[in-house]
């Protein structure tokens, strides 16, 4: 409809130019009042034909939906949604691979607070295989099996480095000095990442029981049996 209108628009004032020169060549250029007046009526013609072609631009662009509200909200859900995923999957991948408690703790904790910050939007955002509340129940489910992981990989960690050192003495030192590190985060295991003031903040447990269980049986296999000679 647009492009139709536009070439009437450009026939008319064509077809007005040409008469004007028909008129002038005629009529003889000495009619200055006449063809004033048709110089002027086809100016008239042109304006009108730009104010209508401003005026469907305009009403096309107040259309385009990437100027729509309602969408680009939506649009900005997935996108902040996305974004929280992103440091979600960092947080873990981290948490999974360090063998510093602190590291872990910090990053176990923020991993909860970013499955809290994706319950607060639309479920029509996510896939609906995976809701937020069904990850954030399965990674409960799964905590004590990665603390006790984390437990595995740290203390293996310590051992290869405290096997290197020379005289037992040493050895033993730097072991009980990592069993103190680690039941002093342990202990602390709420306070290495204390949230923010825009998203919700987990204040459940960061490890079990058994959790402390395992620790302790380590350190005592470790400390009596002197495991690291």
């Amino acid at each position: 409809m647009v492009k139709i209108f536009e070439l009437i628009c450009c026939v008319i004032k064509i077809g007005v130019l040409f008469f004007l020169a028909i008129i002038m060549i005629a009529g003889g250029v000495s009619n200055h009042i006449y063809a004033l007046l048709m110089i002027g009526f086809a100016l008239l013609i042109y304006s009108i034909f730009l104010i209508c072609k401003t005026r469907k631009s305009f009403s096309f662009h107040k259309t385009n939906y990437a100027n729509c509200p309602r969408m680009h909200k939506h649009k900005s859900d997935i996108s902040s949604a996305n974004l929280v995923l992103q440091r979600l999957h960092q947080s873990i991948n981290t948490a999974d691979t360090t063998v510093k408690p602190e590291i872990f703790f910090k990053n176990l904790h923020y991993s909860f607070d970013c499955m809290l910050e994706l319950m607060t939007y639309k479920n029509n955002v996510f896939n609906k295989n995976c809701t937020p509340e069904e990850q954030y129940e399965q990674q409960l489910n799964y905590l004590e099996t990665r603390v006790n992981k984390f437990i595995e990989r740290s203390y293996n960690y310590e051992i290869t480095k405290i096997r290197q050192l020379k005289t037992d003495s040493a050895k033993r030192k730097r072991a009980e000095r990592y069993f103190d590190t680690m039941q002093v985060a342990f202990s602390n295991s709420d306070q290495y990442w204390s949230g923010n003031s825009i998203a919700p903040h987990y204040l459940g447990k960061l490890y079990t029981e058994n959790n402390l269980i395992k620790l302790n049986e380590t350190e005592k296999m470790c400390l009596l049996y002197h495991i690291f000679e």
